[in-house]
């Protein structure tokens, strides 16, 4: 029988599932991972103890359920989204990870938005998203400002599935979904450049990674991570996409009109569109979904 794997990086726990070629559920299993909070209103979490929970999850569950190794076709991966994940040059956490909960930026955003009134409008005009603190683009300024030492070590900032896929494959990326609401360019489901110049970071504009489809092979497992996981080297790794789109993929929301809830860490009521929607204004999230659709939401704790 053939497999496929999927790894699930969520906020405070981690879970891998195996699915048959009909997408049934063969086998699921899950780990905790520790949320840290320095000071109040900050959220990190390590970025070792996470790859390790998520190695050891997929490694218990090929044992556990007495799966060949070469019987998994390929691995995709989801996660949290946004959030800073440092990595430096050879792979490496530079620090903790800060998640997309955390709300150390509050009081930055306030002062851009009292210093330009338009900062707001600005912000959805390219994302079509309220501005949050815990985006990768507010999160990278705050590094700049308090901790540039932690910026000149680093080599690329990521999110919570890009760096499993980096101690998957040795490669470094993030897709569409990730990018549009760091916040991102909704439009061409790209970077907004704009937003690099507008939030003084242009300077740190190289630790962003290319961009790739969610649906691409982006690399293979390496000899490391299959002595970490029990995969077979070589099975390979596509880019996927942030849980809030993975889950309205997993549900069957993938044609225009389809609406979805997520009653999970944000409670998100989403709905599936052939193109950007950016009404009502100043209010709520878009992410560009893999297959060339966008889903627009409202989300309950904003």
């Amino acid at each position: 029988m053939s497999y496929l794997l999927g790894i699930d990086v969520g906020t405070s726990v981690v879970k891998a599932a195996l699915f048959d070629r009909d997408l049934n559920e063969i086998a699921v299993t899950s780990s905790k991972t520790s949320l840290i909070t320095p000071h109040p209103g900050w959220t990190e979490t390590s970025m070792s103890e996470t790859w390790n929970s998520v190695s050891n999850a997929v490694r218990s569950l090929i044992v556990e359920h007495a799966i060949d190794a070469p019987d998994i076709a390929a691995v995709g991966v989801t996660g949290n989204m946004v959030g800073a994940w440092l990595v430096d040059a050879y792979g490496n956490a530079v620090r903790d990870a800060i998640l997309h909960i955390d709300n150390r930026t509050q009081p930055l955003i306030e002062q851009w938005t009292h210093e330009q009134p338009d900062f707001p409008g600005t912000v959805f005009g390219f994302s079509g998203s309220a501005m949050q603190p815990g985006c990768t683009l507010p999160l990278v300024r705050w590094l700049a400002d308090h901790e540039p030492e932690t910026l000149e070590k680093a080599r690329f900032v990521l999110c919570s599935k890009d760096w499993i896929i980096a101690n998957l494959t040795g490669t470094y990326q993030i897709d569409p979904s990730e990018a549009s609401v760091m916040p991102g360019d909704t439009r061409t489901r790209g970077y907004a450049e704009p937003l690099f110049d507008l939030m003084g970071i242009r300077a740190q504009r190289d630790l962003f990674p290319p961009i790739v489809s969610s649906e691409q092979i982006v690399g293979e497992i390496h000899q490391k991570a299959a002595e970490a996981t029990g995969l077979r080297v070589g099975t390979p790794v596509v880019a996927g996409a942030g849980d809030v789109l993975a889950t309205g993929i997993g549900v069957g929301a993938v044609q225009h009109g389809t609406a979805y809830a997520i009653l999970g860490t944000a409670g998100i009521n989403g709905v599936v569109t052939d193109s950007p929607v950016y009404k009502p204004d100043g209010i709520g999230l878009m992410f560009c979904q893999p297959g060339g659709k966008w889903v627009r939401v409202m989300v309950n704790t904003l």
